[in-house]
């Protein structure tokens, strides 16, 4: 992995977010891998893509659409003016989400299905997910006062909103996801509008490890 991008979040997960030329190059040479599951995606038109990383749905990916439209890269000063801006018309989604067998279907601000940890450049909206454990981290922001989730939301920088009451935290091997959230975006880019399947495809992939 290339710690070329605007968040390097990946990147981070399997090593050093800011590596040097040398730093890769002996990765290499060293050959020290990992194992690392995927997620396929499959998205309402049948189309199949995979990530790394997570997928977001609803407000994080209206602002991940606000910042990529900014004309400079910010890093993660621009999720937080992307925020902030999305925040004076966000209005909540009436989400319908499978995990294996579970169902959850009430309003929410968002949901996030993880193979690794973070988006955004730092971001841990799926804090405890590991890459090789052969399970999707998913979590679900339950409606609630837009005063209170922007109190609330800085808390995903170091993990610690898991616990609140407006959470939902589930693990699976296959989500799905419904309802009018617009589009999609999973390891940054677009990938479309629900319906939307993520499995999990185990230790599909051997990553080079950078270390710091």
């Amino acid at each position: 992995m290339i710690p070329a991008g605007s968040g390097n979040d990946v990147a981070r997960a399997f090593g050093a977010p800011e590596g040097s030329a040398d730093q890769i190059a002996e990765a290499i040479l060293a050959g020290r891998t990992r194992a690392s599951d995927v997620i396929r995606l499959t998205t309402a038109d049948g189309r199949q893509r995979y990530y790394m990383s997570v997928l977001a749905c609803g407000f994080d990916a209206r602002v991940n659409e606000r910042v990529n439209n900014f004309r400079f890269g910010m890093g993660r000063f621009g999720y937080l003016v992307g925020l902030a801006a999305e925040l004076r018309s966000f209005k909540a989604i009436d989400f319908e989400i499978e995990v294996d067998d579970e169902r959850i279907r009430e309003p929410g601000m968002l949901v996030a299905v993880g193979n690794t940890s973070a988006y955004g450049g730092g971001m841990h909206v799926c804090a405890e997910a590991v890459p090789d454990d052969g399970l999707l981290d998913v979590v679900f922001v339950r409606k609630g006062p837009l005063g209170r989730f922007l109190r609330l939301f800085p808390r995903v920088f170091a993990g610690t909103h898991l616990g609140l009451d407006e959470v939902v935290f589930r693990r699976g091997r296959v989500v799905t996801i419904r309802g009018e959230a617009g589009t999609a975006y999973a390891d940054g880019e677009p990938t479309g509008i629900p319906t939307l399947v993520c499995e999990v495809v185990p230790k599909s992939v051997e990553m080079l490890e950078l270390t710091s």
